[in-house]
């Protein structure tokens, strides 16, 4: 059917062009009919002529030789094009089939497929609680029989696994990864805490000793000597009992100043006590906490660092330097951390100045010398300070406005 349809195009194609030859020749001048014969004898010779040169018999010339063999191949290619087109609907034809076949199998072997996946990630989130676990239970074996070195070491693993999954998409695996983190955190540093608060006591600390005391300070840090070694123990399980960033608990001073990185766990330890003094002494009701005597609780956070860094660079810079805190100081270290009790004591105090403008100068000028005195200290000059709370847009630019205002009257 497909053939017959072809074949009659191709004779309707002949036609016309026989007709547009026709009426190309004679137009519609009757007169020209005279030449009918005349034509048919021209394309008669022509009509030869092509048949000569088609002739696959004509062997004279090596252009016909030439045209009958490009024909030949023509003819060949024909028929193997016949035979690839059959061929490949044969093939086609039984692929069709086939897929029909098999589809049923496709089918199930994709349900299959997407159970096995369905299944792989059943089997690893399992692993990953199993992980979980084993740490925990390292980490209870390793108290049980009192090694505290591999308990941290376990630890310091559970807490590397803990960051590994924080951007998993399990939402509750990472819940879990975090709990399980924070509980023996918890636990581990209420032991090791309490046991470096009690050695550090073996040694006296801190150092609150009038002038008088101080033959008897110096003895009791003789008498401490044994106790070196249960500090070193301790340092160094502190100073590796660290909480993923995540989960640390936001300070108030980084309100004050964005990007405030906590201590070391061990220099939090040897703050304390002190922070305790602190702000019993000026952040109460007593005497001390005095707003127009800022003077007094720098001058004491600068007796403090005085007094205890002979301590901090004997015995606790060699710690830092052997956990891998080389480019920390100890006593820099220990500074800032009563710096902060500084800068969040001065943040409260000066919104509370009003409009007093000699309160308000006093206290600027009594904290740019307790900067100048911390860095006299060793305090980097690089590190925040209290400067950051007088550079805030609302102290500074009243800062400006006293200096305009006493600029004007000297004038």
């Amino acid at each position: 059917m497909k053939m017959a349809d072809e074949e009659a195009k191709t004779s309707a194609f002949t036609r016309n062009k026989l007709i547009s030859f026709i009426n190309a020749e004679f137009g519609d001048d009757v007169k020209q009919l005279a030449r009918a014969k005349e034509l048919l004898e021209k394309l008669s010779t022509e009509k030869d002529i092509i048949e000569e040169k088609l002739s696959l018999h004509v062997t004279a010339v090596d252009g016909d030789s030439s045209l009958r063999t490009t024909l030949q191949t023509a003819q060949e290619a024909h028929k193997q094009i016949d035979f690839l087109v059959l061929e490949e609907k044969e093939i086609s034809g039984k692929t069709a089939e086939h897929v029909c076949k098999v589809q049923p199998v496709v089918e199930q072997f994709l349900q299959f497929s997407s159970k096995v996946q369905q299944l792989e990630k059943y089997t690893h989130y399992l692993t990953w609680i199993l992980k979980i676990d084993e740490f925990s239970s390292s980490i209870r074996s390793a108290l049980l029989i009192k090694t505290e070195n591999r308990a941290v070491e376990h630890y310091v693993q559970l807490t590397t696994f803990s960051r590994i999954l924080d951007s998993s998409s399990c939402r509750q695996l990472v819940i879990y990864a975090n709990d399980t983190v924070l509980y023996w955190y918890k636990i581990l540093l209420e032991k090791f805490g309490n046991e470096f608060d009690d050695v550090l006591k073996g040694f006296g600390w801190p150092f609150i000793a009038s002038p008088d005391t101080k033959q008897q300070q110096t003895n009791k840090e003789q008498i401490a000597d044994h106790l070196n070694d249960r500090l070193d123990v301790a340092f160094i399980c502190l100073i590796r009992l660290q909480l993923p960033d995540a989960l640390l608990t936001k300070e108030a001073i980084s309100e004050i100043i964005p990007g405030w990185r906590p201590l070391p766990l061990p220099l939090q330890f040897l703050v304390k006590p002190l922070c305790r003094r602190f702000k019993y002494h000026f952040c109460s009701k007593k005497m001390t906490n005095n707003i127009k005597k800022p003077e007094w609780y720098m001058t004491q956070l600068l007796t403090w660092v005085r007094d205890h860094s002979s301590f901090l660079e004997e015995r606790i810079q060699p710690l830092l330097d052997k956990a891998g805190f080389k480019y920390s100081t100890a006593v820099s270290e220990f500074t800032k951390g009563l710096l902060q009790l500084a800068i969040e004591k001065l943040a409260a105090d000066l919104p509370k100045l009003g409009q007093d403008d000699v309160l308000f100068s006093h206290t600027i000028d009594e904290t740019l010398v307790f900067c100048k005195e911390l860095v006299g200290f060793g305090y980097p000059i690089n590190q925040p300070g209290c400067l950051y709370v007088l550079c805030s847009d609302s102290v500074f630019n009243r800062w400006l406005d006293l200096e305009d205002k006493c600029k004007n009257s000297f004038w």
